[in-house]
Formats: structure tokens, C-alpha cells, sequence
């Protein structure tokens, strides 16, 4: 990429960013775990607030001598991430888990049974990681910690893959940091890394599946393609929820064949089909090795739960107050309630606070529901502009990652309301249903930010809206860290 205010290839984080990150957040954690076994809860929030202070006067200082570039920045928001999540790890229950996935993760450890129904990916690692570190004879909560630590840290791939997702679409830095902080300090993704079930796992593969999806779009190389095809498979492997990219991959594979076939050259078609086998052959084994492995033994295959509860139930909400319109009174109202119905108000408050209930941070609560009621607002507008104005602007390749991104994002909010229908219940409408609907939305925020930041120049209305944009996610990337720190219990 080129232009001033672009992430070139020389200022990115490297890959090896993924082996740095989890090197920081062990040490950190054996730090702030020696701390919190002597000194308790309020010191490792102290103590974590200073280290974030220390790494804000480091960026601001780098920036006011002109030595602060975007990769150190992106560093430092991965820091301040990392930091949130380990106080949260360190200052929350160890045993207060009592979901169904934790009761299967127990079944796995213990007895060393396979899940029936549910994909075993999770289990089988979750599990060998907890027998590992119960062999050098630390306790049980120590041990729940470890299996809370890598799913932590799986957010953390999680933020670095949509950094290079950003990248891939040509995103501007301003975009990058903002999206890339957004996923970092989203409570609810904290939140799930923090409890012990197989979604952070699943979103943290799915993520860098449409990371190597959009990587084969721009390079059209086998590589990424096989990549994309093992994460793919075992982003299945791990929860079904994932099938929900199957129509885009598809569909792009048609294009990309299409897109050979009118090239008449014999060897690149044939290039083309191997390397297409070779990745369908890697995902189909991936994906369905355990359904169909349950389906010889006579079990359940978990694969068709989902339709065969269509139309078995009937909620007692119109489906006009629970998806065709949103409710504000709902979104500021106390935590997630049984007793809500909107089905986008109970989402967001989902992703914002868990499923933590009653009132607590009433400041950090309306400063984060506050900005989040904007920032959907000027983020319809942004997607408008992207749709009216960027693809007049783009190569072949760019247009079709865009209508890619905007295809995951009707197919996730379909899936999602496919769930409310089909299982009419405060459960269904919750954040844990699809939290990766966030990967294909902030790449489409960045997008709308690095339209209207072209334009802001010539078009007043687009000048206003990228500032405001900026504020919105800026206060609301402040008050994710902040809340994460010193709110979630």
C-alpha cells in the first residue's frame, strides 16, 4: 500500500507478533498472579492501570517527538489489551462456571470422554492443557487459569488478524488503530475469553479464515487458500456456528475459477482446480471427521439441531418489536433482563456488559451505551457512503473484498435472526450467538472512515461525519479499556 496516511508493508507488525504476544501475556501473568496471591484484587487493578498509564505517556511522548510509527502504536494497543485481560482473568471467579460447556470440558479432563453433540476441538485442547499444567502440581484454580489464559490470548490473535484483515482492505491508519482497539477492548469478547467454552476459540478461527480469505482474493496463491481451508475446518471443528461463511467462500471459489477460465490458460486452470480440491478436501475432512464419526456410532451429529427447530417453537413477541425496530429505552435500561425483547438492543448490551446483571458503573454504562447508539448511527452512514461511493474508485479485486465483507454481514445478521426465530428466547438473542458479526463490521467501519476521509476535503457532509466517527470510536475505545479494567467482575 502507498500514501501518506495508509499502513505501508514496512510500518506493519510481523507475524511473529503472534509468538511475541503470548510470550508478554505468561510473563505478565506469573507477575500480576504473584501479586494477586499476596496482595489481592485492588492491587492488580492498580498495578494494571499503571502499566496502561506507562504505555498512554510512551505513545504520547513517541508521538510528540515524531518517533511513534503504526507498528509501536498497534504494539501498544495489543499492550493495554493484554493488560485488561489478565486483571480480568486474575480478579474474576474461578468457580463460579456452571454453563453446559464447562460441564463437558469437565467430562473431557476427567474422564477423557468425547463430547457427543458438540464439536470437540475445544474440549480435547481446553482439556490437555488443563491436565498439563494439574502434572506440575498446581492447584485447580491455577489450572482453570491456564485454559482462561489461552482463550484470552486467542482474542488476542483475534485483534492481530483483524489489524491484517484492515490491512488487506487497504484501510487508512486512523481506521486501523480505531477498529483494531475496538476489537482489543470490547468487553464482551473479554468476557468470553474469561469463561471456559469453545466460542473465543471458534471466533478466533473464524477471524483468521476471513483473513486468508481476503489475503487469496488480493493474491489469488494457493497458500493462503489452503490456509483458509484448514482454519475454516477447524473453526468448524470447533463450533458449527461457523458454517455460516460457507456461502461466501463458495462463491468467491466460483468467481476465482470463473476469473481463470477467461484467462484460456490450460496450466493455470489446472493450478486452479488442484488447488481448489486440495482445500475442499481439507475443510470437508476438518469439518465433518467428528459428525460423521458420531454418525456411524448412531449418535447425534449436531449438524441439523438448528432447522429442526424451526417452527417447533412460537415466541410471544411480534417479530416487528423484536428485529424491524430498535429500542433505545431497552438499550439504556439495566443489564440484559429476561424481560427484554428487542432483539439489537439485547446484542449490544450483550456484547457490552456479558451477562452481568442489575446496575453497577452507571457512568461507564451510559458512556459506552451512549456511544454505541452513535456510532451505529454515523456507522449506517459510513456503509451508505462506502456503497454509493468506493466502487467507482477501486480495482476488480478491492470491490469484490467489499461486497465480500458486506456479504458475511447480511449472511451473520441472517444467521443471528434465523437463532431468534427458531429458539424464541433471551439466550438466542444474546451477543455469544455470533460475536464474529463484529470482524465483517469493523472492516466495513474502516472502509466507510477511509471513504469519507478521501472526501472530507470536498464534501462538507463527509468531513463532519469522519470526525465525528473519529471522536465516537475514540470515547468509546477509552471507555471499553477503561471499564474492562476497573467494572468487569
Amino acid at each position: 500500500m502507498s500514501g501518506k496516511n495508509e499502513v505501508t508493508q514496512d510500518n506493519r507488525i510481523d507475524n511473529w507478533s503472534y509468538l511475541w504476544m503470548a510470550f508478554f501475556m505468561v510473563i505478565g501473568f506469573v507477575l500480576l498472579a504473584v501479586l494477586h496471591h499476596f496482595l489481592g484484587d485492588i492491587v492488580v487493578r492498580g498495578v494494571g492501570g499503571a502499566v496502561i498509564v506507562t504505555l498512554l505517556v510512551i505513545m504520547i511522548y513517541s508521538k510528540w517527538k515524531k518517533t511513534l510509527n503504526e507498528r509501536n502504536t498497534v504494539y501498544i494497543i495489543l499492550g493495554i489489551s493484554i493488560v485488561v485481560r489478565l486483571c480480568y482473568i486474575l480478579t474474576t471467579s474461578k468457580t463460579s462456571f456452571s454453563n453446559p460447556e464447562f460441564e463437558i470440558f469437565r467430562s473431557v479432563h476427567t474422564d477423557l470422554a468425547l463430547p457427543e453433540t458438540f464439536q470437540p476441538l475445544f474440549y480435547v485442547v481446553a482439556g490437555s492443557l488443563y491436565n498439563l499444567v494439574g502434572m506440575l502440581r498446581l492447584t485447580q484454580p491455577y489450572a482453570l487459569d491456564a485454559v482462561r489464559l489461552a482463550n484470552e490470548y486467542l482474542g488476542i490473535v483475534m485483534s492481530i488478524a483483524v489489524y491484517y484483515i484492515l490491512c488487506e482492505l487497504e484501510a487508512n491508519d486512523m481506521a486501523v488503530y480505531l477498529c483494531t482497539a475496538m476489537t482489543a477492548f470490547m468487553p464482551g469478547l473479554i468476557i468470553l475469553g474469561g469463561q471456559i467454552t469453545p466460542i473465543m476459540t471458534a471466533v478466533a478461527l473464524t477471524t483468521l479464515t476471513i483473513l486468508f480469505l481476503a489475503r487469496w482474493n488480493n493474491y489469488t496463491d494457493g497458500y493462503n487458500f489452503l490456509l483458509m481451508s484448514i482454519a475454516f475446518g477447524l473453526a468448524v471443528m470447533t463450533d458449527m456456528v461457523s458454517f455460516v461463511l460457507l456461502p461466501a467462500i463458495l462463491l468467491l471459489v466460483v468467481i476465482n475459477l470463473v476469473r481463470t477460465i477467461k484467462r484460456r490458460k490450460a496450466l493455470n486452470i489446472l493450478t486452479t482446480v488442484i488447488q481448489t480440491i486440495c482445500g475442499v478436501a481439507a475443510w470437508v475432512v476438518l469439518s465433518f471427521a467428528y459428525p460423521m464419526r458420531n454418525y456411524s456410532m448412531g449418535k447425534d451429529t449436531g449438524l441439523f439441531n438448528l432447522l429442526s427447530d424451526l417452527g417447533r417453537h412460537s415466541g410471544s413477541v411480534n417479530l416487528n418489536t423484536r428485529f424491524l425496530s430498535f429500542s433505545l429505552p431497552e438499550l439504556f435500561d439495566v443489564y440484559v433482563s429476561s424481560s427484554d425483547r428487542n432483539a439489537w438492543a439485547y446484542f449490544i448490551k450483550s456484547s457490552l456488559f456479558g451477562d452481568a446483571k442489575g446496575s453497577g458503573a452507571i457512568l461507564g454504562d451510559m458512556v459506552l451505551r451512549g456511544f454505541t447508539a452513535l456510532g451505529l448511527a454515523v456507522g449506517a452512514s459510513a456503509v451508505a457512503m462506502v456503497v454509493c461511493d468506493v466502487f467507482a474508485k477501486i480495482d476488480a479485486k478491492k470491490k469484490v473484498n467489499i461486497w465480500t465483507f458486506l456479504g458475511l454481514n447480511a449472511l451473520m445478521i441472517g444467521y443471528y435472526v434465523l437463532v431468534s426465530i427458531a429458539r424464541p428466547s433471551a439466550a438466542s438473542m444474546d451477543f455469544r450467538v455470533i460475536p464474529f458479526i463484529l470482524i465483517p463490521g469493523f472492516g466495513m467501519l474502516a472502509v466507510g472512515i477511509n471513504v469519507m476521509n478521501k472526501n472530507k476535503k470536498l464534501n462538507f457532509v463527509a468531513g463532519i461525519l469522519y470526525y465525528l466517527m473519529i471522536a465516537i470510536c475514540s470515547v468509546f475505545c477509552v471507555a471499553c479499556a477503561a471499564f474492562g479494567l476497573v467494572f468487569l467482575k
